[in-house]
């Protein structure tokens, strides 16, 4: 009779640190929630983007995303992290979200800057959009540190993967419908404020942080 008394309280504890843990405080849950906005507008940007340039070769292709992953990794997400470390996060999520707002201006008042054709311009285009995306990965990063439990993180952890994974998905499928309906930068600019909300979200559930 034991026995399963012990796997029922096992199982009972299993799905309770899986399934309603994570979502125990309200930093978590907007950890979570950033992460689906935040992935939804990284993946619709970079679908949207990838089958733009698809047209004009490969070589605008790879020079897109190498150069893009290399800017962000490199130079940007330690740019803005060193920020959140410096300066508070009221004043660092105010910068970030500015430089973001103006990506999205210079988006919209010059789109030939995010069109590609050669390599300055496709390089200027992956500027741009790892200058969209960089501060919402630092953020997701920082709370991820701050608000998952040390005894339970691997659980935490992997929802934020699952809200990651899902975000991402259903921005490419947006991204799919807006290629065949929404053409020009309108997509664009949703994905870049869906991940500016991702930021001020961050912003306002971190000040106490400080």
């Amino acid at each position: 009779m034991s026995q399963p008394l012990s796997l029922q309280w096992r199982l009972k504890k299993f799905l309770h640190n899986g399934f309603v843990a994570p979502f125990a405080t309200r930093e978590r849950f907007l950890l979570y929630l950033r992460s689906f906005m935040g992935c939804f507008g990284f993946s619709g940007a970079t679908t949207y983007i990838a089958f733009d340039f698809a047209g004009i070769g490969l070589m605008t292709i790879l020079v897109f995303f190498v150069s893009r992953f290399a800017m962000t990794g490199y130079i940007l997400m330690p740019g803005t992290l060193y920020l959140l470390h410096r300066l508070p996060m009221l004043t660092a999520g105010l910068v970030m979200m500015g430089v973001q707002v103006a990506m999205m201006a210079l988006i919209v008042a010059k789109p030939e800057f995010v069109q590609g054709g050669t390599i300055p311009l496709t390089l200027l285009a992956s500027a741009i959009f790892g200058l969209l995306s960089a501060p919402f990965w630092s953020t997701f990063h920082y709370s991820l540190v701050c608000h998952t439990s040390e005894h339970n993180r691997g659980n935490e952890v992997s929802i934020a993967g699952i809200a990651s994974f899902s975000g991402g998905t259903v921005g490419v499928l947006a991204s799919g419908f807006a290629l065949s309906y929404m053409p020009g930068v309108l997509f664009l600019v949703a994905c870049g404020l869906t991940q500016m909300a991702a930021v001020l979200l961050a912003t306002v559930t971190e000040r106490g942080l400080d």
